[in-house]
């Protein structure tokens, strides 16, 4: 069935919001803060979704929209735990609640959230070594 229209809609807010509650449970949440706002140095490990990338992606008769998602994780870790381990256990927490995982996005069938990408840099908050985790989530939407 061809598109006729092409409906004017985000799912921006609505993958957001749903990625947020996937995450807000007491198995990330043990592990990580999640938030909106800047990390402070005393409250690391921190994580906030960020950054997201919307195209268009219509298939089988239905508008669609793929929102990339980027989940920024700040860590700060010992010598004694080894080199960027903390922020490697997040993010394998995050892939376990994310990675082809039920997610309910609001007025939209979801066709699939997947991992993508991970990298990590090192960064400073307020004055303090951190390990800066970036990784990505592609969330496949359409029209219910």
């Amino acid at each position: 069935m061809p598109l006729t229209t092409s409906p004017s809609f985000t799912a921006i807010d609505r993958v957001a919001a749903a990625v947020y509650a996937a995450l807000n449970v007491s198995a990330f949440t043990a592990l990580s803060t999640i938030g909106a706002d800047e990390p402070q140095a005393a409250a690391l490990p921190y994580t906030r979704l960020d950054d997201f990338v919307e195209t268009t992606n219509d298939t089988a008769g239905k508008h669609g929209r793929d929102v990339v998602v980027t989940l920024h994780v700040w860590t700060i870790d010992t010598p004694a735990a080894g080199r960027k381990k903390a922020a490697a256990a997040i993010l394998n927490q995050a892939i376990a609640l994310l990675d082809y995982q039920p997610l309910a996005v609001a007025g939209l069938t979801l066709k699939a959230c997947k991992y993508e990408t991970a990298l990590t840099q090192n960064d400073e908050i307020e004055g303090v070594s951190a390990t800066h985790l970036i990784a990505t989530f592609r969330v496949g939407v359409s029209e219910s």
